[in-house]
């Protein structure tokens, strides 16, 4: 027979019950975890988000950050020297101290002569002082390394509080610091539009998200174009391709994120921020921030972002004024898989329309034919297996219209790219349109924007026709 006791267990602080079972006679069986909780904000937490360093949810600090804090605290004071003379105030006294061990025995101290020190080095017997020297190094290289170790996760833990506004000066140029960063926020003139006059649609196109710059039926296309070392930011009409906008060029490499449906960012490695309206094209933003762009979600009429030193930050927009920025889930990262695509080493993406979602996938085992499959509502309405495999860098998918566009390779070749279209009521095949030879099977990005289907891969963009699989325009045209 076996009984029920609940023991409970500390992992990664006291906040896990863990229930054994175990017989009459006391032997447990294998344990189980019943719940892990965060002290913060008491949400459960599974298994890999205990791994983390803080809470996903509230982003209070783990207790295992907490104590990797209090071990620094404890490794700075041992090794405290409060008089400066390079010994630690611990080993002050002590046989440890150089600075109290003997002089050596005449004819071993450096002023004996050469021929002295040989004879005398060689009739001395050992003594294993080269054990107790390696004991001694052995031990010094584990302490500064579970220094650096300790200092490093408190910096961390410490980078990750929220920032807080300091200094506030309401003037054409509006400055403000943060702690423990420095970031400064400049709303004057600076970085200044060009219109679409003179604008040519661009030859080579390296990153797009979509966003809403007229107000028409179709989202319009924000890219990042031009060389890298002189990058120009423009918004295409989501219909043609044609230019709306464009930047005046860049002077260092910049990364680009569509925050919402008209805000969105350009970070440069110099760690500016220029946060720009797509309505509003006029002077942007702008934020020093304290490193680079980590990570990025709107807020309630404001924006938070994280820079890779773990800074937190919040600006209100368009004012431009520092505040607090509250936001939901987890902040979305410049890093993140683009939605729709099945890059080489993943193996399931999807897209949604209309409350369907569609999910594209692959055989796991033999050939990796691609395998669509709707659901609503937790219901599979239909799944189906393509002709087509996954290409050797990724495949995608796109939804709209009533069709879903799916980017394969025909079997059994992995880079003979063809877009497929299927009926979305039921993945009857509709079209397979061969690409071009010279465009890449590694699809950067393909989504339906209300009009066409928009797909960059490479340095080639261009717009579709979801229903039939045709060409509409591409850059460089």
């Amino acid at each position: 027979m076996w009984r029920v006791e609940p023991l409970h267990y500390t992992l990664f602080g006291p906040y896990s019950s863990i229930t054994t079972a175990s017989d009459l006679n006391g032997r447990s069986s294998c344990a189980e975890v019943v719940s892990m909780e965060c002290t913060g904000c008491g949400k459960n937490l599974s298994t890999d988000e205990m791994r983390g360093e803080n809470c996903p949810y509230c982003e209070t600090a783990l207790p295992h950050q907490k104590d990797a804090i209090a071990q620094a605290a404890a490794v700075k004071e041992l090794l405290r020297d409060s008089d400066g003379d390079g010994v630690p105030d611990v080993l002050e006294g002590t046989h440890l101290d150089p600075r109290t061990r003997k002089k050596p025995a005449d004819g071993l101290g450096p002023e004996s002569l050469p021929s002295q020190r040989k004879t005398v080095e060689y009739k001395q017997k050992p003594k294993g002082g080269g054990c107790l020297v390696g004991i001694i190094a052995f031990l010094i290289i584990g302490v500064l390394g579970a220094t650096m170790y300790a200092l490093e996760q408190q910096e961390k833990a410490e980078a990750e509080v929220e920032a807080e506004p300091t200094t506030v000066t309401h003037s054409s140029n509006i400055s403000v610091h943060f702690s423990p960063g420095t970031t400064t926020i400049t709303t004057s003139s600076g970085g200044a539009a060009s219109g679409p006059a003179g604008a040519k649609r661009p030859r080579y196109v390296y990153d797009v998200c979509l966003l809403d710059a007229n107000g028409d039926s179709a989202f319009d296309i924000l890219a990042r174009t031009g060389s890298g070392e002189s990058p120009v930011i423009q918004i295409l009409d989501g219909t043609n391709g044609q230019p709306l906008w464009a930047s005046k060029p860049y002077d260092t490499q910049v990364d680009i994120a569509c925050i919402d449906e008209h805000w969105f960012v350009v970070a440069t490695r110099t760690f500016q921020l220029d946060f720009y309206h797509s309505r509003q094209l006029g002077p942007p933003v702008r934020v020093k921030a304290s490193d680079r762009l980590r990570a990025i979600q709107m807020g309630d009429g404001c924006v938070a972002f994280k820079t890779d030193d773990r800074t937190r930050a919040g600006v209100a927009l368009p004012s431009g004024i520092t505040q607090k920025c509250a936001t939901s889930g987890r902040m979305p990262r410049l890093t993140d898989s683009v939605p729709g695509i099945m890059a080489l080493t993943e193996h399931r993406t999807r897209a949604t329309a209309d409350g369907t979602t569609y999910t594209l996938t692959h055989r796991r085992n033999g050939t990796p034919m691609l395998i669509v499959t709707a659901k609503r509502d937790k219901k599979t309405l239909w799944k189906k297996e393509l002709s087509v495999r996954k290409p050797t860098f990724s495949a995608a998918i796109a939804v709209g219209d009533g069709v879903v566009a799916v980017v394969g390779s025909v079997a059994p070749h992995r880079n003979r790219a063809v877009l497929v279209g299927l009926k979305a009521e039921d993945g009857s095949p509709i079209y397979e349109v061969p690409l071009a030879e010279r465009q890449t099977d590694h699809m950067d990005f393909m989504r339906f924007n209300g009009h066409a289907v928009v797909m960059q891969h490479g340095v080639v963009l261009q717009g579709r026709d979801i229903k039939t699989g045709q060409p509409l325009w591409r850059n460089g045209d």
